[in-house]
């Protein structure tokens, strides 16, 4: 876009609130031919409201001589071209899209990251593994959001996966000291 056209013919007013932070631009449409507010000269397409007799009606109500002189600015004109390339060339993304392809990114990190963390207990069986996620799997969510883009931070991970561990070696030890063990008498309530 030319400069000198663009900065008589584009407009940044404030800043966004979504996820990128982007904020609005407003472009003028047409330039040249008279002002907005210019009486057109009547014609077929007047409203009914236009008296005929005046001669002359708003601007914004007749397509008079005055305004078929306008045309759009070079800022209008590339504003469409980019708005075309974006419905056609490039994909469009909504709020939603951006946040689940930033889970999958770090579902893809925390699954390497949580591989890693594994090599640290070669003694802990697949099943002690999976436990232990389930157990540390409200804390690894968490650091979701925390993180920007995805990344999954190895030294939180592995605290919530200490977490998540002493967790289910707890509930293994709770598990065996309420079974009966052999040899020994039931008590009954």
């Amino acid at each position: 876009m030319d400069t000198e056209t663009s900065d008589e013919h584009v407009c940044e007013l404030g800043r966004g609130s979504s996820a990128w932070d982007v904020g609005q631009l407003f472009v003028q449409v047409y330039e040249g031919g008279c002002d907005d507010d210019c009486p057109g000269t009547h014609t077929d397409e007047c409203p009914s409201h236009c008296d005929a007799s005046v001669g002359i009606c708003e601007g914004y109500e007749c397509e008079g001589d005055c305004h078929g002189t306008r045309t759009y600015t070079a800022a209008f004109r590339t504003a469409v071209a980019l708005a075309e390339y974006i419905e056609h060339e490039h994909p469009f993304l909504n709020e939603d899209d951006y946040y689940e392809q930033r889970r999958e990114e770090f579902e893809k990190n925390l699954a390497e990251v949580l591989q890693d963390i594994k090599l640290h207990y070669p003694y802990d069986s697949e099943a002690d593994h999976q436990s232990t996620v389930e157990h540390a799997s409200e804390r690894l969510w968490d650091l979701s959001d925390y993180e920007p883009d995805g990344y999954a931070d190895w030294d939180d991970a592995r605290e919530a996966y200490d977490y998540g561990r002493t967790e289910h070696f707890l509930n293994l030890g709770r598990e065996f000291m309420r079974n009966e063990i052999p040899g020994q008498l039931a008590l009954m309530a």
